[in-house]
């Protein structure tokens, strides 16, 4: 599940959706059968720690409840008009570093310390 997490982080700067194919395929040793599961685990992670949301974008199938492809999203409003103009690039550096820490974070389950 952490290797799914973290390939979804870096790839949501392509602003391309993830296809389940490709998490099965990179990120779960193309086991198929748990993919549900870590779908679910990751939608709560993403919520409550990064507070972003996964999106689902394109059903796998009319009847399955499974998505074929996913998407981040943002879980705060947010204007768009104002972000655009404001954004600079020091703030997406910072943006970036936050993302990695609070991914190593989470990955290792322990507390890192500011001296780090």
């Amino acid at each position: 599940m952490k290797n799914s997490l973290f390939y979804i982080l870096l790839m949501q700067h392509k602003k391309l959706p993830v296809k389940r194919t490709e998490i099965i395929k990179h990120c779960m040793n193309s086991q198929t059968k748990s993919f549900p599961e870590v779908i679910a685990q990751l939608e709560k992670v993403f919520d409550d720690v990064f507070g972003i949301r996964l999106l689902g974008l394109e059903k796998a199938s009319e009847k399955a409840s499974i998505w074929s492809s996913y998407i981040v999203v943002s879980k705060f409003k947010n204007n768009v008009n104002d972000s655009v103009s404001m954004r600079n690039q020091d703030d997406d550096a910072k943006r970036a570093i936050l993302y990695l820490i609070l991914s190593v974070v989470y990955m290792t389950s322990q507390s890192i310390d500011e001296g780090m």
